[in-house]
């Protein structure tokens, strides 16, 4: 293994406003689930079953009758 020494890393103003836009986005859409989410409800402890019609859109089910 060569040793040498370390590199310098220069910190921009370009990447420290890049960071906080990216970390407000991520701060967003955190919120938002937590803010939408009616799994997040549904699945509490002590809390009912999702409705049959959410579970059948989340998993993209279309049920079609039967033809006899």
């Amino acid at each position: 293994m060569i040793r040498r020494s370390p590199t310098r890393i220069e910190v921009k103003l370009d990447d420290l406003q890049e960071y906080e836009n990216m970390r407000r986005e991520q701060e967003a859409r955190k919120e938002q689930q937590q803010n939408n989410s009616v799994l997040g409800e549904a699945w509490a402890p002590g809390a009912s079953k999702l409705p049959q019609a959410v579970v059948h859109d989340r998993i993209g089910y279309a049920p079609q009758p039967r033809l006899k």
